[in-house]
């Protein structure tokens, strides 16, 4: 009886190595700093810097002299002017559309946070 030898080679299919195990995200800080504005600093100041513009542009879409305009300017953190809307008692079309221009031109300083609403009345005597 003869004998065989097998000889047996065992071959392992290539595979990917295991992934490695991979840290967590750390969780988001705030995004602003505690010192940070949460509004335009100078939104004051720039408000009543315009007086005299929106004083002309009421005046020439209507003719009047004394009156309040109510409006409400709406800031990106950036400090550009988003939305600008006349509340109340519009005036004559072309005043809002003139004060809206005004208005949207102007520059606030950037702050961190939301788009912020500033609502204000120029009180036209």
């Amino acid at each position: 009886m003869k004998l065989a030898w097998v000889a047996l080679t065992l071959v392992a299919c290539a595979s990917e190595p295991p992934p490695k195990p991979v840290a967590a995200p750390a969780p988001a800080g705030p995004r602003c700093s505690p010192e940070a504005d949460d509004m335009p600093k100078d939104a004051k100041p720039r408000m009543a810097s315009m007086q005299g513009a929106v004083r002309k542009c009421y005046q020439l879409g209507t003719g009047a002299g004394d009156s309040d305009v109510k409006v409400e300017v709406t800031v990106r953190e950036s400090g550009e002017v988003r939305d600008v809307r006349v509340l109340g008692v519009a005036p004559h079309p072309s005043a809002a559309e003139c004060l809206k221009k005004t208005l949207q031109s102007a520059k606030f300083a950037k702050f961190c946070g939301s788009d912020i609403a500033i609502r204000w009345t120029y009180a036209l005597r």
